[in-house]
């Protein structure tokens, strides 16, 4: 568990240290700060992602202990990204392109990380 959270730790934080107040994340009022900040975090977390996926040298055999490893990144990893889309991309108002920093949706996260 700790080497899953330390592994993990850097891409979490990206996301977890964003605090924008709920007034700013409204629709139509969101600042261009609050865009830039979403945007930023999003495109750090999907570099330190990919960063991650590509750097899968080392494959674990072991079965049991490799279904270990990947249950405990999807419980560690999925509820902070959940939070963070549900909280801060749900209205899609951070960017005119929101596919350009939303490259892993929720749904298709899960997968990588089981891959």
């Amino acid at each position: 568990r700790q080497l899953v959270q330390r592994v993990w730790l850097s891409p979490l934080q990206v996301l977890s240290g964003l605090h924008l107040p709920s007034s700013k994340l409204r629709d139509s009022h969101m600042s261009r700060s609050s865009r830039h900040a979403i945007k930023g975090a999003l495109s750090s977390f999907n570099s330190e992602l990919e960063a991650l996926l590509s750097a899968r040298e080392l494959r674990v055999e072991e079965e049991a202990l490799r279904a270990s490893l990947v249950a405990a990144s999807c419980a560690f990893v999925l509820p902070v990204y959940g939070e963070f889309l549900d909280k801060f991309t749900a209205s899609l108002a951070f960017s005119k392109h929101p596919d350009k920093y939303l490259l892993y949706p929720h749904d298709r996260l899960r997968p990588l990380l089981q891959a």
